[in-house]
Parts: structure tokens; sequence; C-alpha cells
């Protein structure tokens, strides 16, 4: 766009020279020419086009007189060729001094005094116009790259800040699933101990005390602080399965697991059922177990995902050998049949099954246990 500009100044400057010089139809004809010069330059600004059309217009000021009106616009489409790094000597100087040649063979023996001068100016305004337009890009292209930057900056730290909140978060919820798990020890250690004497104490007050008029305070006294034991337990045990905290419980059995390299994928957000966890936990602790007694496997891979309408679990590695003890309870090492295997694999089938779960074992390639759970049983 900057170049349209100073192509339209100096074809308006061109035509200034009138006002010095004589023209004729041929002074059209050269105008019209520079002006799809121009365009051709802008619409294809490929190298070596313009270094043809320059070198052509440089080479017409040996020819035609009126050329040498539009000086200032051919020594601008010389310092375009500045551009091309790749062949400045040749692609500039060729064009430059055909131009200066041409301007010289015109100026010699010249009657128009006020003509050189005004051409003189010309090629000053061209200069300082390319001068300018080149500063222009160079200060877009700078901007350009610092408004990347700073897009690339804000994005990255907008990035890290959405790590640094989850993360925040993440040490929020374990905090506070520890201070549950604190709270429920704390009600079970002293209140818990507190009413368990209290109600020892009232059965040895009715064994001692045997008046009818103390035994129905006696037995209203019992029923109280029964209510208030069964309370505080189950207040306990609501606490204490709140307080677990799925993901900390697989990294740990995984981290803890020595008999070969573990990847666990977690994927489960943390509001998921106090039975779904514990389900996941025996699982995965029973099924690296078998690993461990009856494969030879050198990496094991536990995945807990999320789905829309279910939980998924699967345990699996790349063992090569099952121990026979392990295969008589899969039949054909291929899909546990419903109740059967041992004690372990029908412990963890009688879990998924007892949430209306999928449970499946194939050991046709290493040891894979596949568990999914809906999360609204039916």
């Amino acid at each position: 766009m900057r170049q349209i500009t100073d192509y339209i100044i100096l074809l308006l400057y061109s035509l200034l020279a009138q006002l010095v010089y004589t023209t004729g139809p041929a002074f059209v004809a050269v105008f019209f020419l520079t002006v799809c010069i121009s365009a051709f330059i802008y619409v294809f600004p490929d190298g070596h086009l313009r270094f043809f059309l320059t070198a052509a217009c440089a080479f017409l000021l040996f020819f035609v007189r009126e050329m040498i009106l539009f000086l200032p616009l051919i020594l601008y489409f010389c310092l375009l060729l500045w551009e091309n790094e790749r062949c400045r000597r040749i692609s500039f100087w060729l064009p430059a001094a055909l131009c200066a040649a041409g301007a010289v063979f015109r100026f010699m023996g010249s009657h128009y005094p006020a003509l050189i001068c005004f051409s003189g100016c010309g090629c000053f305004l061209s200069a300082v116009l390319y001068w300018k337009t080149v500063s222009y890009e160079t200060l877009m292209q700078k901007y350009k790259k610092t408004r990347d930057d700073g897009t690339e900056s804000a994005l990255l730290l907008e990035e890290k800040n959405k790590s640094l909140l989850e993360k925040q978060d993440a040490q929020i919820y374990t905090a506070t699933l520890k201070e549950r798990n604190r709270i429920a020890r704390e009600i079970h250690d002293n209140v818990g101990h507190l009413l368990t004497r209290s109600i020892l104490m009232v059965g040895a007050l009715k064994t001692v005390h045997t008046e009818a008029s103390l035994a129905e305070p006696f037995r209203q006294l019992e029923d109280t602080l029964d209510s208030a034991m069964n309370s505080i337990r189950q207040s306990v045990h609501d606490l204490h399965d709140s307080s677990i905290d799925l993901k900390a419980s697989l990294s740990a059995l995984t981290d803890n697991f020595l008999f070969c390299p573990v990847t666990l994928q977690y994927d489960i957000s943390p509001g998921s059922p106090a039975d779904v966890r514990y389900c996941f936990i025996a699982v995965t602790k029973e099924a690296l177990a078998n690993i461990a007694r009856h494969s030879n496997a050198t990496q094991v891979y536990v995945t807990a995902i999320e789905h829309p309408a279910f939980y998924q679990l699967s345990v699996s590695d790349n063992g090569t050998d099952i121990s026979p003890a392990f295969k008589n309870g899969v039949p054909g090492g291929a899909v546990l049949p419903p109740h059967s295997g041992g004690i372990g694999l029908s412990n963890m089938q009688t879990r998924v099954l007892a949430l209306n779960g999928t449970f499946r074992i194939n050991t046709g390639s290493g040891f894979q246990i596949f568990t999914v759970i809906p999360k609204h049983p039916s």
C-alpha cells in the first residue's frame, strides 16, 4: 500500500514536468506505459520481472526523450531492486547504470536547465520516499513480531495460570481430604470412646440400681447414648469415605509396586462415589498382586477413566508366561466365567457385580483385568 502511494506521488510529480518542458502526444503514451509498468511491478513483485521491466524503462531513455520526465519513477524502480539480497550486484547496478547513462545522454547539450533541476529534485524525492517506505515496512515487521511475541507470551502466561489454578485446586482438595480424615479420627478416638464408656457405665448402673423408679430413666438414657453412638459412627464413616483420594491411593499402589514399572493413566473427577473408589482400589491391589505372583511382565498399565455413563478400570501387562496355578482358575486363559477362579479373583468379581458392573479377565495376551461400573445402576 505504501508503494502505491509512492507511485502516485512520483507520477503526479512527473506530470508537473509539463510546466518546464514542452510535451506532445508521446508524453501521454509514456505516461500510460509507466503506469502499466508500475502496476505490473506492484502486482507481480517477482525479482526477475521487476529487473526486466526496470531495465527496459532505463533502456528507453536512449530512444524516447519523454522518458527523462519519469526519471524519478525509474530510479524508484531501481531502488526497489536493492531489496533482493540474492542478486543485488547485477539486479540493481545494471538498471541503475542504464538509468544514469540514459540521464547523462539526455542532459548532455540540453537547453532546459530547469528540467535538469526538476529531475534532480525528483530523484531526491524518489530516494526520500523509498527510505520512508523501507523504514515504515521495517517498523511494521517489528510491530507484528512484537505483537505476535506478546500474544504468545499472553497465551503461555494464561496456560501457566491455568496450571497453577489446577494445582491450587488439587492442593486444596487434598488438604480438605486430610482434614476430614483427621476430624474422623478425632471423633472416633475421643467422642466415640467417651460414648462407649458412658454406655458401659449406664449398663453397670442398671445392674446395681434395680429400683423400679430408675428403670425408665436408665432405659431412656441408654437409648439416647446408643442413638448418639450410631450417629457418631455414621458421621465418622461418611467423613472417612469422603476423605479417600482415589488418585492418591492408586498412585501409592503403583509407586510401591516393585516387581516392574507401572504406568498410571488417571482421568476421574473428584466427586466419584465412595463404593466405586473402594472397588477400584481393591481390584487394582489384587490385580497387581496376581501380576507379581503369576506373570513375567516387564511393564504394567493401570488406566482409570471416567466416561459420561460409567467408570472404567483396566489393569494389563505385557507378560508372555502365566503360572499354571493361575491358568487353572481361568479356563483356557480367556474370559473369566462368573464365580470361577481363585479367592482373589472371586473377591474382585463380587465387588464389581455388587455395583452392577462388568468384570472380565483376559489372559490371551499377557494379563488384563477390565472393569466397568455404571454411574446410575438399575
